[in-house]
């Protein structure tokens, strides 16, 4: 029954969108500053970890490095984007009832900040990267010995080690 009025709304949501609301501003400068030390800290972990695991190379574990490679990518765009959003004068964005329609890039960070909306372009492979490391690593079994990892014996047909 949970399920079928799920698959309801889902699908009624697919037909009758409403306001996505995926771009907002944050209430004021301190909004905008503890946005952007939540993508430092995040910066800071994915360095942290991608350091961690440089010497992983069993089945999944490049997958994984390319998906957090990536997100940190999408992290210093998005950082970077959010500055030269604060720091352009918005002459470049061209309105038309209160929405933005177009933007023109007249210099060389306008442009670099019309390619900043773009982060699904790294965000995108990140997530499939890291779908393939999952299931990758759905498939093996391991043994965690210490500060390594080992594979498992392989269970015989009877499900049995």
């Amino acid at each position: 029954m949970f399920v079928g009025i799920l698959f309801i709304a889902m699908t009624a949501l697919l037909f009758f969108p409403g306001a996505a609301l995926a771009v907002q501003h944050h209430g004021g400068m301190e909004g905008l500053v503890s946005h952007e030390i939540g993508h430092v800290l995040f910066m800071a972990g994915l360095i942290m970890f991608l350091v961690w695991i440089r010497g992983y190379h069993e089945k999944g574990w490049p997958a994984f490095r390319s998906s957090l490679f990536l997100l940190l990518l999408w992290n210093v765009l998005t950082f970077s984007g959010h500055l030269l959003y604060e720091m352009q004068d918005g002459s470049g964005f061209i309105r038309d009832g209160g929405r933005t329609v177009a933007f023109h890039a007249g210099s060389a960070a306008d442009l670099y900040l019309y390619l900043t909306r773009f982060d699904h372009v790294l965000l995108l492979p990140a997530m499939i990267f890291l779908f393939i490391a999952l299931r990758q690593w759905s498939s093996v079994s391991v043994v965690v010995k210490g500060p390594e990892m080992v594979p498992a014996p392989m269970s015989d047909d009877r499900g049995e080690r």
